[in-house]
């Protein structure tokens, strides 16, 4: 009897290892704001010193600088400067065999390149070239490094080689510059200039095209696609339009080369400049001249134009001061800035009109004017324009110069928005007790933006001890104000009853207010409270108003909510095709979410053709960026499921990542997997361990699993009353299997277990209720129905 019961136990465990449980949709908590990927390497090649057909000036800077600055961005580089071909191409093998699926490789090159008859060659510096055919056997094609990158989760490929082509007066069918070359799935290629173009060298340390570049990938939160966007923008102007950068991209997910710093890039997209000027902000201007010049005529001039203005006792008393202070330097005039405060303030309207009316020209003109003459609000508009490089060239170091003038005044906008500069790393180097410095100040003089941001470095602790009552005193200081943000992240802060008293009714209260302002975060927040009946009566179709809000902002949670009410059905008619368009939208926009449910579609063939490969891919998008249901559904595709290649090592690689973050059905497959040695070395401890986290929060399918480790004794003393309870607890939940179980280990006994056939027969009952021929089985050899 006890050699049946093994063998039963060891057969459920086994067939319950192989089945294919379809991942749930994730159920996903609520987020404060919007708010990485694999590894990430590079091959970084720069060519300069050819003998015989002239060196050039930058690459090897170019090399140099660009591999520098990957390295700062978290990638494994590998560079090579003046490199010979056999140096060439043991580097793209090296390359090569580093990269992985998963990982992120780019590829940079500045030097020499030509085409001939279509097809793209890098120059090394040896290369011998006197006619058409030498080229392939001299040169490197460009085809062999897309070969390379193949595996790659994303790839880049940069190449600034489209200078001259030395060798031209040999060749009948070469071309000018580098031919166009469409870009593999999931890789972007860039060009120093259009296909066919050729572009110059450069006079400085770098090449326009590359000084550029460095500049516009240390930008904290932008995509890739921004980030040549802006080079090209920028070489374009700078050339005089003599040479145009160009892209073909295959991309379907995002890249930031700045990884992490995406809440950094919302912090500085939040940055805001000065309006117009009310006559109290007129006025605390010309006070601010007036103590700027000390002089005993400047006070004087304030009392002629404010005689009872805000500052007036103030003023008075600095008269008099002077009158009481012996040999205290006084003048006759006011001095030149005071004089003119009036005026600069005209001309600020005046720059605030050609801004409006889109005279970028005139608005820097003016702006430059009256900012030189340390007009504060001037300041910070002309550090706004740098920082979005309009009617100037995009320059965060310029910027953050001018943020910095205006803030040194005491303007509270100013300081907000350097504290910002300094959160993100942005024009000056990133320091988080720099920004909250910053950001203090203009806290206490009410800036409703300063209050907000200072909230968020209490919240994570980020330049200040971490203080979440603080946080939530600051957000509710700013959301008070009308800031929309911040009543989104004080209602999280209800929500979760962290730094104030929790409350769904406060908590739903200050995302309705965010909500109607048209914060997207807060109208998803909202919705999911209204799908949920969180805190509120269940109302489908007001959620999906919510959402619908919120993806019109091209919000992806929003999207991707949307797409799940298109789903199951819920407050609009069922439309699983929908569902994937949507998913496929956020999904594109790098929200892991929507990855996973993309990929469960594909892989199931729900509401689009089937899939399972393009599913997979979309799960390993989502698992990379840490998403527990990704990683579980990559997982089971690594299983060998829907026709893909099994990879049980990695499958428990990705079961584990899920399992650590609590996901209770990974951690079941990984307690399986450690008892089996399937993809790993059999673990018996921690695949118990594993079995009780899931069981713990009562997974039935681990319930049974523990209830199989103490019948058996596979690392732990047999306990079959042990294991009757873990059986019990997954059979009351109509788990099969452990009804089963629980039938055979009462018809046996011992073991701590009293045997009970009436108790066998009463789950046995249940189990062949369910279709279970191991009960009907046992029925029919001991005559029970």
């Amino acid at each position: 009897m006890l050699s049946v019961f093994r063998r039963l136990t060891i057969l459920v465990l086994f067939a319950f290892s192989t089945t294919l449980a379809p991942a749930a949709e994730p159920q996903r908590n609520l987020e404060v704001a919007p708010t990485t990927s694999g590894k990430r390497i590079a091959l970084v090649i720069g060519n300069a010193a050819y003998p015989g057909v002239g060196a050039l000036r930058n690459p090897a800077n170019d090399a140099g600088d660009i591999a520098a600055r990957l390295k700062r961005l978290g990638f494994d580089v590998i560079l090579r400067t003046d490199a010979r071909q056999k140096d060439m191409l043991r580097a793209l093998t090296e390359f090569g065999n580093k990269v992985q699926p998963g990982t992120e490789a780019l590829f940079f090159y500045a030097g020499h390149g030509m085409q001939v008859r279509g097809k793209n060659y890098l120059i090394p510096i040896d290369a011998e070239i006197h006619n058409e055919s030498a080229v392939s056997s001299e040169a490197v094609d460009v085809d062999q490094l897309l070969d390379k990158l193949a595996p790659a989760r994303l790839s880049l490929v940069i190449l600034d080689a489209c200078r001259n082509n030395p060798f031209e007066r040999s060749f009948r069918g070469g071309g000018q510059g580098l031919a166009q070359i469409n870009a593999p799935s999931g890789t972007l290629i860039a060009y120093a200039t259009a296909p066919g173009r050729v572009a110059a060298d450069g006079e400085g340390r770098n090449g326009l095209y590359t000084s550029e570049l460095l500049a516009a990938m240390d930008v904290p939160g932008i995509k890739i696609e921004d980030v040549f966007k802006r080079v090209r923008a920028n070489v374009v102007r700078k050339s005089n339009e003599a040479q145009t950068p160009w892209e073909s991209s295959s991309l379907t997910g995002d890249f930031y080369f700045r990884e992490g710093d995406k809440a950094a890039g919302d912090a500085i997209g939040g940055i805001a400049p000065s309006g117009r000027l009310d006559p109290a902000a007129i006025e605390l201007e010309f006070w601010r001249s007036v103590e700027r010049g000390g002089s005993l005529a400047d006070f004087r001039e304030y009392l002629k134009q404010y005689p009872r203005g805000k500052f007036a006792g103030l003023a008075r008393t600095r008269v008099d001061s002077f009158k009481t202070t012996p040999g205290k330097p006084g003048t006759e005039k006011p001095s030149p800035a005071v004089s003119n405060s009036l005026a600069l303030a005209a001309r600020f309207d005046a720059a605030m009109d050609a801004w409006g009316k889109g005279d970028m020209k005139m608005a820097v003109t003016d702006f430059r004017y009256v900012a030189d003459r340390g007009f504060g609000p001037a300041q910070n508009n002309l550090g706004f324009l740098y920082l979005k490089g309009e009617g100037v060239p995009q320059d965060y170091t310029e910027a953050a110069k001018w943020f910095r003038k205006a803030a040194e005044q005491g303007l509270a906008g100013a300081q907000a928005n350097l504290g910002a500069m300094y959160a993100a790393g942005a024009g000056v180097a990133k320091d988080a007790w720099e920004a909250a410095k910053w950001l203090r100040a203009a806290a206490d003089q009410g800036d409703a933006k300063g209050q907000h941001y200072l909230a968020r470095l209490y919240d994570k602790g980020e330049g200040v001890a971490k203080d979440q009552n603080e946080a939530a005193k600051w957000y509710r200081r700013a959301a008070d104000q009308g800031n929309a943000e911040a009543q989104n992240d004080l209602g999280f802060m209800y929500a979760k009853g962290v730094g104030v008293p929790q409350s769904d009714a406060e908590a739903l209260a200050w995302f309705r207010k965010a909500a109607e302002l048209g914060n997207p975060v807060a109208q998803v927040n909202l919705g999911k409270a209204y799908e949920g009946g969180w805190g509120v009566a269940a109302n489908p179709v007001e959620a999906l108003a919510w959402y619908r809000k919120s993806a019109s902002q091209d919000n992806a949670e929003g999207i991707y909510r949307l797409g799940r009410m298109h789903d199951s059905g819920t407050g609009v008619p069922q439309d699983p095709a929908e569902a994937v368009r949507l998913f496929r939208q956020a999904a594109e926009k790098g929200y892991a979410g929507a990855q996973m449910g993309l990929g469960f579609m594909l892989t199931r063939g729900r509401g689009v053709a089937k899939d399972p490969v393009e599913g997979t891919n979309w799960f390993r998008k989502a698992a990379e960026q840490g998403d527990s249901e990704g990683q579980f559904g990559l997982a089971e595709m690594l299983d060998g499921k829907l026709g893909i290649p099994e990879n049980r090592t990695e499958a428990a690689r990705w079961y584990a990542k899920a399992a650590e973050q609590g996901n209770t059905e990974a951690q079941t497959r990984l307690a399986k997997r450690l008892m089996t040695g399937s993809g790993v070395a059999v673990n018996l401890a921690e695949g118990l361990r594993w079995a009780r986290a899931a069981a713990d929060k009562g997974h039935a399918e681990a319930q049974m699993i523990v209830g199989i480790i103490y019948a058996q004794g596979m690392g732990v003393a047999t306990n079959y009353a042990e294991a009757a309870n873990w059986f019990r607890l997954g059979a009351n939940q109509g788990h099969m299997g452990s009804q089963e179980l629980l039938g055979q280990i009462y018809s046996i006994g011992g073991n701590g277990l009293e045997r009970n056939m009436a108790e066998a027969a009463k789950w046995m009952r249940m189990a062949a209720s369910q279709g279970s021929t191991v009960a009907r089985e046992w029925q029919q050899r001991w005559g029970y129905r």
